[in-house]
């Protein structure tokens, strides 16, 4: 199946971005992306809310669920417990089975066997916001290698995607920046993505898709 240019950039800009919108005093976007920051007292009240009044099809969802609530879930027991309580308030049935699964599962368990992917950057891009915790980063910062492929699509846009929201993510967050900046495993790397421009390597990951395109590659 051939894909436009447009919706091949949707698929790499990952969780960094806005994914979702609430009209509420906090969003429900911005819940998740600053937890580690500014802990939500009313989690779990916010979580039935907001699950049970959106498009449970969305497939963004089901990686920051898995991300998000995973980490923060093996960082909290206590959360983890009232989540696990209260499963039955959570009105779909695949929502529902997602939150078993996690409340009974240790997220790192599932992640050490998940494909390198796009979706894994935004599971551990999720995992990071809801626990703060760099080693998440760790795993995000290992796939940028990947964006110099020119064989294989997805772990280019891996590798693409890695790059892009570390580099966005360092403009918005501090702690990103300052693990960029200590990073020792690929400092040439880190120095790069602190350095870029967000606008330019969303512009260069186009020009990229497009060049090999016309090489015929990447075009099923």
């Amino acid at each position: 199946m051939k894909k436009t240019i447009a919706l091949l950039i949707v698929t790499i800009l990952s969780f960094s971005n806005t994914l979702f919108s609430q009209n509420n005093e906090r969003n429900f976007n911005q819940i998740l992306q600053t937890y580690y920051i500014e802990k939500d007292n009313m989690l779990l009240e916010h979580s039935i809310d907001f699950f049970n009044n959106i498009n449970p099809d969305n497939k963004n969802l089901k990686h920051i669920i898995i991300g998000f609530f995973g980490g923060l879930f093996i960082d909290s027991p206590e959360i983890k417990n009232d989540f696990k309580n209260n499963i039955e308030k959570f009105q779909n049935e695949n929502i529902k089975n997602m939150f078993t699964s996690l409340t009974n599962e240790n997220i790192k368990t599932f992640m050490s066997k998940y494909p390198i992917s796009p979706s894994f950057n935004d599971m551990n891009w999720a995992a990071f916001f809801s626990t703060g915790k760099t080693e998440y980063l760790d795993l995000i910062f290992n796939n940028c290698s990947e964006a110099e492929n020119r064989t294989d699509f997805n772990l280019f846009l891996t590798g693409a995607s890695a790059k892009w929201s570390l580099c966005s993510n360092s403009k918005q967050h501090e702690k990103v920046k300052e693990y960029l900046e200590s990073n020792t495993t690929n400092r040439e790397m880190a120095q790069e993505i602190l350095n870029s421009d967000v606008s330019e390597l969303k512009s260069n990951i186009v020009t990229i898709i497009k060049e090999q395109r016309e090489k015929g590659i990447w075009n099923d």
